[in-house]
């Protein structure tokens, strides 16, 4: 549950893409950090 308060405030999944633009524009540290928030989304479908 601590990870997902790493993403900026009013940005759910889904919306990322509208509001930060193409992946290859993101800084490494923001691609880092939205691929951690995606697996643990991942990881909460399987088991929820």
């Amino acid at each position: 549950m601590v990870r997902i308060n790493r993403t900026p405030d009013g940005v759910t999944n889904g919306e990322r893409g509208r509001i930060d633009g193409p992946e290859w524009v993101r800084p490494p540290e923001v691609l880092t950090m939205v691929s951690n928030v995606e697996t643990w989304f991942e990881h909460m479908e399987l088991y929820f």
